[in-house]
């Protein structure tokens, strides 16, 4: 958008307003709709995340990162030996549209109709789209135990397998490796 008064006109002609926090109710088709986008074929100039450099990034961050004790620091370099080891292959493998920062600021809710819509992608992605799911969880869900369930049961469209599950886990693992890389080394040199 060239101004961001061109972009509160588009966010005028779009439906909906933004949301403080969600429902359990209304989590399940929040889910479907997160779904339902990341099988989107038609957007073509995407890339597809390389996590391979990603995680190299978050270790490289939190390596530099003079706030982190020896143990947090430990815990990083461990959490990216697992995540390079499990969640590589099944992100190379992967061909969802990851809307890429899934949060309830991009979130909107058209409360006649009941309906959500997804907007701000200029971070998308082709890879794998359980990073969005967990995203979802820590952002809009606040990992609340069943409302995470209810999301992962909707998302499926059944109860996960015990694979799916561990998958979700893993990419949880990714968003909060890259929160500790992103606050550890740019936060603390910002002050914030």
């Amino acid at each position: 958008y060239a101004s961001r008064a061109d972009l509160r006109t588009v966010m005028s002609e779009v439906p909906g307003q933004k949301l403080d926090k969600i429902s359990v109710s209304h989590v399940g088709k929040l889910a479907q709709i997160v779904r339902t986008f990341q099988g989107e074929r038609t957007i073509q100039a995407v890339g597809r995340l390389d996590m391979r450099e990603r995680l190299g990034l978050f270790y490289k961050n939190t390596s530099q990162a003079i706030c982190l004790t020896g143990a947090e620091e430990q815990v990083a370099k461990q959490t990216h030996r697992s995540l390079e080891r499990e969640l590589v292959a099944v992100t190379e493998s992967s061909d969802d549209l990851v809307h890429g920062d899934f949060n309830l600021s991009n979130v909107l809710f058209d409360q006649p109709t009941a309906k959500f819509g997804l907007i701000d992608f200029e971070r998308a992605f082709i890879g794998f789209g359980l990073l969005d799911i967990a995203k979802g969880a820590g952002r809009i869900l606040d990992n609340d135990t069943e409302s995470v369930s209810v999301f992962l049961h909707a998302y499926f469209g059944r109860v996960p397998t015990v694979e799916e599950q561990k998958h979700f886990l893993l990419a949880q693992m990714y968003e909060y490796l890259g929160a500790v890389s992103y606050f550890a080394l740019e936060g603390y040199r910002n002050g914030y």
